[in-house]
């Protein structure tokens, strides 16, 4: 097997047939073959990751009557008068003689994000959302782009306060005016911007060069002469890596930009990390390098042409470790364990979606910027199951549009269903409970099939759909299924995607070399905390390689740490049948 070994201030680079394999003192990437696009979940830090989401409003979702004295649903208390009935689930406010509604209170923490949800119905007047620190108040939130506009809503918001927090449903102050409101929802979130959806409006918004409007639903920036942007701000963690995406549309112009700054203007002095594209789903992944960042929307327009931009969403990263940075976004709340005990790798559990399938805590990533699918993919990665019945991987919105999904069932005792493009690969064989397993399966462009293998051995070959457009969905989720109630229950480790297609041999000696790391005890990592590598030796004779840093030696078998020392490597390493000299 060729081997090639290159070691640099970041850590070890591991070449072989198998393919490529990053090792850092925190991660290993596995084996990367061809054109990786996307390497995660391979990092070693135990711990939960995210916000849990909790539902913080009672009897919202929906409104139920349970006889209050008010004439409110339950849990909600009416101000100035109001007049409130409950039917179907909604909630009709009629207005007496001033701003009137309902509230109710939840515990807010400062500094933490809140998605809202709200529906509004039928309406002679403006129906506001208001969320604050007092009854009527709109200091965290209000829906003040859409008050008189029936629809589905969903909004972003930072509470600046700790403490008591009132959702006020309120009426204008037209006397006999009447709303409906029904859908209020309020739960902690992983989501950083305040309206990326222009739900609201322009709110949260400021134009700073150009004008900014809200146009069927997508934020437009329109060149008044001097150019075009557009800023809102988010709260980050210095050092921590976050994933922003959005959608964009050229309009009339010629390109779009989003840059993510320090500058309050959002302009290049501040500069983090900017991408520039025509239109399409995007997504970039950054390092904060302050509490405060800026994301400023750009385009490259002549007088009077717009671009456009909806669905901004800034998320906690996971990692990518391939050179994409292409990073994951956290949903919810996510724990991160050992894959066996004593082990250095960690595996993602706590997935889970509500009952309209819509994910609460999984991982996402923007599929159509990582993937042609036109042509050649590959997906690799390690489960443990826990359930009969999940879905691990979901890219499509149905059974029609899938790129991939790959279901485990009960059916016939253990069932694997491989979905790419049309093409269903299924098979009975077992995939135990609470054990790991290697899945692997690939789409042919060349043959139009797609195919799939377990533990290194080939499953099956499937036909797949005679048009292989690009799907639908513009996000695949880990974790997560489109269409059925079946969420991964149990454990993930190691995801891969590539543009590259493996033979039947690098997937057998990927497992192989694999296998090692998710038994008890298996180190994965180089010993100490520092990636510098110092020095390199591979002995022919044993087939190890030593590798030293700052911290000591590390030895590999393969993917496998099998020793280390704890003396500073500063020069050079000699190894030789078995005997290992080093200063």
């Amino acid at each position: 097997m060729t081997k090639k070994y290159l070691g640099s201030s970041s850590g070890l680079t591991l070449v072989t047939d198998a393919g490529t394999a990053f090792v850092s003192s925190e991660f290993n990437s596995g084996h990367m073959v061809g054109d990786i696009k996307l390497a995660a979940l391979s990092d070693t830090t135990a711990e939960t990751i995210g916000t849990a989401v909790t539902e913080l409003v009672t009897n919202g979702n929906p409104f139920v009557d349970v006889s209050p004295a008010d004439g409110a649903a339950d849990s909600w208390t009416a101000y100035g008068g109001s007049t409130n009935s409950v039917s179907g689930g909604v909630v009709t406010i009629t207005n007496n003689d001033g701003d009137d509604g309902v509230y109710q209170t939840f515990s807010a923490v400062e500094g933490q994000y809140y998605k809202l949800t709200y529906t509004i119905g039928v309406t002679t007047s403006a129906c506001k959302v208001l969320v604050g620190t007092a009854i009527g108040s709109s200091n965290f939130f209000s829906n003040s782009g859409n008050w008189t506009t029936s629809g589905s809503y969903t909004s972003t918001f930072r509470a600046t306060a700790t403490g008591t927090a009132y959702v006020s449903l309120q009426l204008n102050s037209t006397a006999g005016s009447s709303g409906d409101f029904s859908g209020i929802s309020v739960t902690p979130t992983t989501e950083l911007v305040e309206n990326g959806t222009f739900d609201a409006g322009t709110t949260g918004w400021t134009a700073n060069i150009g004008s900014f409007s809200v146009v069927s639903g997508a934020g437009r920036l329109t060149n008044d002469g001097s150019g075009v942007r557009t800023i809102t701000s988010f709260s980050a963690v210095v050092g921590k890596q976050y994933t922003i995406s959005y959608d964009a549309n050229i309009g009339t112009g010629d390109l779009c930009s989003v840059r993510i700054s320090t500058a309050s203007d959002g302009g290049s002095a501040g500069q983090i990390a900017i991408n520039s594209s025509v239109t399409g789903t995007q997504s970039f992944t950054f390092t904060a390098t302050a509490t405060t960042l800026y994301i400023a929307l750009l385009g490259t327009t002549a007088l009077a042409e717009y671009v456009e931009y909806d669905n901004i969403s800034v998320r906690p990263a996971v990692e990518d470790r391939s050179v994409n940075n292409n990073g994951l976004q956290v949903h919810g709340q996510l724990t991160k364990t050992a894959v066996a005990t004593g082990a250095d790798l960690v595996a993602w559990s706590g997935f889970s979606r509500n009952g309209n399938y819509v994910p609460v805590n999984a991982l996402q990533f923007n599929q159509n910027a990582l993937i042609d699918y036109t042509k050649d993919y590959y997906i690799s990665f390690w489960v443990q199951r826990h359930a009969l019945y999940q879905t691990v991987l979901s890219q499509g919105p149905s059974a029609g549009t899938k790129a991939l999904q790959i279901n485990m069932t009960s059916n016939a005792g253990q069932s694997l269903g491989v979905y790419m493009l049309g093409g269903n690969v299924s098979d009975t064989i077992a995939i135990p409970l609470n054990t790991w397993t290697k899945l692997d399966a690939f789409y042919d462009a060349s043959q139009n099939t797609c195919t799939a293998y377990v533990n290194g051995k080939l499953i099956g070959t499937s036909a797949s759909a005679t048009n292989t457009t690009v799907p639908i969905a513009k996000y695949s989720f880990i974790g997560h299924s489109y269409g059925i109630a079946a969420n991964a229950s149990g454990r993930i480790a190691l995801l891969r995607v590539s543009q590259t297609l493996p033979t039947a041999e690098q997937i057998a000696q990927i497992y192989e070399d694999e296998k090692v790391l998710f038994q008890d005890g298996a180190q994965a990592t180089l010993y100490g905390a520092s990636d510098a590598v110092t020095a390199l030796a591979f002995d022919s004779d044993t087939e190890l390689l030593s590798v030293g840093t700052s911290a000591g030696r590390s030895d590999f078998k393969g993917l496998r740490r099998v020793n280390n020392t704890t003396t500073a490597v500063t020069t050079a390493i000699s190894a030789s049948n078995s005997m290992i000299v080093e200063q």
